[in-house]
């Protein structure tokens, strides 16, 4: 089904803002914007409805050594285009975070990920190394969404509006953002890829 929200009324206040995952006014001065992404893009490690960490992107995780940790993929999940979610995607979104405007929210994720280092192992599996053992390594995974590094590459805050780099995992697809109007939404009918939202839909007793 698809749903319209309309924002002139300010319900979720993105009429003035972007849903570029990486800018400060998105998320900042809209905090609904945030709400919205999230209804489209997915974490490594997500939140239940008591905030406890779950699988979400990442089905699972462990720490090798002291300073090795290895986050594996679900081989199932699929962008909104229908390609698969790699290891690549993965190190693209840390780089990308890392090279960010300190100013913004991207920016702002940075201080997750320094001291670590992003291996692609394999099709499904990616090692962060650490400069000395780091007990927060799971709670950091569950700040900053993924993105595709087929659509993202090189785009800028416009492509992320008109929806050419907005392609996400998560349980909605973007279809339309008309500021101070309306955003329109479809929803994902790839069924692995709202595990996360279904299991906690459930637990807060919503169906």
């Amino acid at each position: 089904f698809i749903v319209i929200v309309r924002t002139d009324e300010g319900v979720f206040g993105i009429g003035e803002a972007d849903v570029n995952p990486w800018i400060a006014k998105a998320c900042i001065e809209a905090p609904g914007t945030h709400t919205m992404g999230r209804c489209i893009k997915d974490m490594l490690i997500g939140k239940d409805h008591k905030m406890a960490l779950q699988p979400e992107l990442a089905v699972s995780w462990k720490p090798l050594d002291d300073l090795t940790w290895e986050f594996k993929l679900r081989k199932d999940v699929k962008w909104h285009d229908g390609s698969p979610v790699t290891p690549d995607d993965v190190l693209f979104t840390v780089e990308r975070i890392k090279a960010s405007n300190l100013k913004t929210v991207a920016g702002g994720c940075r201080r997750f990920l320094l001291g670590k280092e992003f291996t692609k192992i394999d099709d499904h599996a990616t090692h962060v190394k650490t400069e000395k053992p780091y007990p927060l390594m799971i709670e950091n995974m569950a700040y900053f969404p993924i993105v595709s590094s087929k659509h993202a590459t090189g785009a800028k805050t416009e492509d992320f509006n008109s929806g050419r780099a907005t392609v996400g995992t998560g349980p909605y697809c973007f279809v339309e953002w008309v500021p101070g109007d309306r955003i329109v939404i479809l929803e994902n009918q790839h069924p692995s890829n709202v595990f996360a939202w279904r299991e906690m839909c459930k637990q807060g007793g919503a169906e």
